[in-house]
């Protein structure tokens, strides 16, 4: 007969056997309800580039695990934070015990980057019970809100600011035809607003107008000024513009030139009927075009026909191909006055 002690012996040494064997599967009994997880509670941590941000809370809570060793209150926690803003530093708001669930990290700092992002967060394995790192659940809710400052705001939108934006339906801005594009802001920029000025609003004017030279006159040259700002701050920026002079009309071409015994000096043509034009009047076109442009042709319009009183002073061979005249067949207007 085997002694009641006995019994329970044998009893006791297979309820230690079946004890090892669960714990060997089960390592412990509050990580077999599953998978550790951790939330983060809703905050939005704000502010702008280069101004000072004082404690923000970020709340951690954490299921099916724990936190393995004590952490000091003030501990420097800014590694568990993946997508933390440079100059931003995260601590420990309160010393958090062994075996806590839950965290609360206090966010505070100067902020050298701006950042619109969810709050990114991996626990190391090495604060944890279970040894694992532990990615923290996004929370469209809690997220970073750093604005660039007004400084920043305003170099972004001056560099965006380039020939392609304000050019508009101009090739580019050495040849330009018809109305500028002078905004108001960048589509899609940083807000910042944008005004303008002209050197000449004559020819360029602030709302990107353009009135061409007349024909015969000289390209115009602008400097447009941009003046970029946001808050407090702001800048320019310059563009050199250069509007092309208006193509000749009909009425600029020598082939409809009618009045008899007229003088095209250059590109200058007066009818020497004209009392108002006098020799003084010769002499200024002669002048203005033929030493100021080396141009030596002087043409007469007789009889119908074009002749070259330069190659042909006794109006021998009429000109053939009047489109000749100053290589395009056209010609300017001179301001002329009496000269009494």
């Amino acid at each position: 007969m085997i002694s009641t002690n006995n019994k329970c012996s044998k009893l006791l040494s297979m309820v230690l056997v079946f004890a090892m064997m669960f714990t060997l599967v089960m390592p412990t009994a509050a990580w077999a309800e599953g998978e550790p997880s951790a939330t983060i509670g809703d905050i939005t941590i704000d502010g702008t580039v280069g101004s000072q941000i004082t404690d923000k809370d970020i709340t951690i809570s954490i299921t099916n695990d724990s936190i393995k060793d004590e952490i000091q209150k003030g501990t420097d926690l800014s590694s568990w934070i993946i997508n933390i803003p440079a100059g931003l530093i995260a601590k420990a708001k309160e010393t958090v015990s062994a075996s806590a669930t839950s965290v609360i990290l206090a966010v505070s700092g100067t902020p050298t980057k701006d950042s619109t992002s969810e709050i990114q967060i991996t626990i190391p394995g090495s604060c944890l019970t279970n040894n694992s790192d532990l990615a923290v659940e996004e929370n469209v809710n809690a997220k970073f809100a750093i604005e660039p400052s007004d400084a920043d705001k305003v170099a972004a939108d001056k560099a965006a600011l380039t020939e392609d934006v304000i050019k508009g339906g101009n090739a580019n801005l050495d040849n330009v035809t018809e109305k500028l594009n002078l905004v108001s802001s960048i589509t899609n920029g940083a807000g910042c607003t944008i005004s303008w000025g002209s050197s000449n609003e004559s020819v360029v004017a602030t709302n990107g107008t353009v009135s061409r030279p007349a024909y015969g006159s000289s390209d115009a040259t602008v400097i447009l000024t941009a003046t970029i700002t946001s808050g407090s701050a702001s800048d320019t920026k310059e563009f050199t513009v250069i509007v092309k002079a208006q193509e000749p009309s009909d009425a600029d071409k020598v082939s409809n030139i009618t009045a008899a015994n007229t003088l095209l000096v250059g590109r200058y043509a007066f009818s020497l009927n004209n009392e108002s034009y006098t020799l003084n009047n010769y002499l200024a076109a002669v002048d203005e075009w033929i030493y100021k442009t080396d141009t030596y042709h002087i043409y007469y319009y007789t009889g119908e026909k074009w002749y070259d009183l330069v190659k042909d002073p006794e109006l021998k061979n009429a000109i053939e191909n009047i489109d000749s005249i100053n290589g395009d067949g056209t010609y300017s207007y001179m301001n002329m006055v009496k000269v009494k």
